[in-house]
């Protein structure tokens, strides 16, 4: 997702942002973030452009033209967006997690 110095690349910065505000309605704006928290002890590989493009286009696809249309019904019949998240039983604010991605990952 990040290179090394913490700073993203272009194309994952995008699909974050894509990703992030197909969730919002569910999740808030920090879906990818906590994602990754919850994934950290993944091992990531560095992906080739033809598995970037295909990833794009399921993205894409995806979430833009059906998630955003579900998820806003769901969120619009259900509750409404988080503002908590629970780790190991413990609950952590919205704020808290924007203060870790900066930390981490150095950028907005």
């Amino acid at each position: 997702m990040h290179h090394e110095e913490g700073d993203p690349s272009r194309f994952w910065k995008l699909l974050e942002n894509v990703v992030n505000f197909t969730f919002k309605p569910i999740d808030s704006i920090e879906h990818c973030f906590v994602a990754y928290c919850h994934d950290k002890n993944e091992i990531y590989q560095k992906a080739n452009w033809v598995s970037k493009i295909i990833l794009f286009i399921f993205v894409v696809v995806f979430c833009i033209s059906f998630l955003i249309v579900i998820i806003r019904v769901v969120a619009f019949l259900f509750s409404g967006v988080k503002s908590q998240y629970e780790e190991n039983g413990i609950e952590i604010s919205l704020k808290t997690i924007n203060t870790l991605r900066k930390e981490h990952c150095g950028s907005d």
